[in-house]
């Protein structure tokens, strides 16, 4: 237990505390959003449709290769991270991934990969288990 003789020292105490949350929170968003990213490739390169049967949604690679995160850092009090297709995208990505579309030659109902979305439920999983822990407070 420590024990302080003036204001001023609680006040950095308190600030050198919340710098190590900070500086620990960026680290586990830097890590969820590269689980997320990797999640994501990895179940858009794996996950197959029901109509071909074939392994994953790769014909060029380019769904795959586009995904990426990025952490941004506003401030002491906010951390940002995204994952996925940053910037803008081709419309078959969303269709391939969220939505699902009609195949234009058979008229079936292609099912999507879901990929982003379950990357997204396991990292926010990750991150409220390290917020319910304690985060940094360790």
């Amino acid at each position: 237990m420590a024990t302080f003789t003036d204001f001023h020292q609680v006040v950095n105490r308190i600030n050198q505390v919340i710098d190590g949350v900070t500086a620990e929170a960026y680290i586990v968003a830097e890590a969820a959003g590269g689980t997320g990213a990797r999640m994501t490739e990895d179940l858009t390169r794996t996950r197959p449709s029901k109509k071909s049967g074939k392994r994953g949604r790769v014909k060029s690679g380019d769904m795959a290769g586009d995904i990426s995160y990025d952490v941004k850092r506003a401030d002491k009090t906010m951390i940002r991270v995204d994952f996925g297709w940053l910037g803008a995208v081709p419309f078959y990505y969303i269709y391939q991934t969220d939505s699902g579309f009609i195949h234009n030659r058979s008229g079936e109902f292609i099912e999507p990969t879901f990929a982003l979305r379950d990357a997204t439920q396991h990292v926010a999983t990750v991150i409220e288990n390290w917020v319910r822990g304690g985060g940094g407070s360790r």
